[in-house]
């Protein structure tokens, strides 16, 4: 589903400040750093590209057997965008105007660096496909993929929980995107459990009740460890900002704090 006409607007005022759109159909040469030419692609090269791209964290998964609702291609390039401290910061109380730029300023900013890197790896030669981040103004492309799951699937981090995603640097202070390739990289070794303990940080600061103090593993269901019906109920009752959105959880999370 395509993101409201209001975050549409804001969205692309975003990109001016970033910089040239997100496109998987540009002819330019894609470069790296001060405007190189990239002649050989590889792991470094594709962690120096996005660095240019100020992605905060990057791994590969392996797409084989393919993951739930991915495309079809061998490998997932998962990255990170971290959310601003300072934001992060407001949002023991619910959101805030600060957090709904910031969260559209970093789908955004994911989107431009997914785009890019879609653009090398095929004058590379090699197939890509990406999945923009979820809630910009192009949907989530033609497919529901969660990133996620690519980012847990590549030892990014795991779910916590009230079912965010949570790295051990940032916490779920994060915003995702994924890119899929044939590209031949090594992958990382998947986390396929929680590592939040007995911490019930998230789930007490939830005012709706959202978390069912599970731990996760690989594979369950969301409903077994958090209630999304009563999460998007309790972001209805926000009205200081034009989305619905939260963020309690992502302010209570341990791993968060230190960030």
């Amino acid at each position: 589903m395509s993101a409201p006409a209001s975050i549409v607007a804001f969205e692309r005022r975003v990109r001016g400040w970033i910089g040239r759109p997100a496109s998987d159909n540009s002819h330019h040469r894609p470069t790296c750093g001060r405007g190189h030419v990239l002649s050989i692609l590889d792991r470094h090269a594709i962690g120096q590209l996005l660095r240019t791209k100020d992605i905060d964290a990057w791994g590969v998964a392996a797409n084989t057997p393919r993951l739930p609702l991915a495309p079809d291609y061998p490998i997932a390039i998962s990255m990170i965008m971290r959310v601003d401290q300072l934001v992060v910061r407001g949002l023991r109380h619910g959101p805030t105007e600060d957090y709904y730029e910031e969260y559209l300023r970093l789908n955004v900013a994911l989107d431009d660096a997914t785009g890019t890197l879609v653009e090398v790896l095929r004058v590379h030669g090699y197939a890509a496909k990406r999945i923009v981040a979820t809630g910009s103004d192009e949907g989530n492309g033609d497919t529901p993929f969660p990133h996620k799951t690519a980012a847990t699937s590549a030892g990014l981090g795991w779910i916590g929980k009230t079912a965010l995603f949570v790295s051990p640097q940032f916490g779920p202070a994060v915003r995702l995107a994924t890119v899929f390739t044939d590209m031949d990289l090594p992958v990382g070794d998947a986390i396929a459990e929680g590592r939040c303990g007995d911490c019930r940080a998230c789930v007490d600061a939830c005012p709706a009740g959202c978390g069912r103090d599970v731990p996760w593993r690989a594979g369950m269901a969301r409903d077994d460890i958090f209630d999304a019906a009563a999460c998007r109920h309790q972001m209805t009752l926000f009205d200081n900002v034009g989305a619905q959105i939260c963020g309690i959880c992502i302010a209570a999370c341990p791993y968060t704090r230190p960030h």
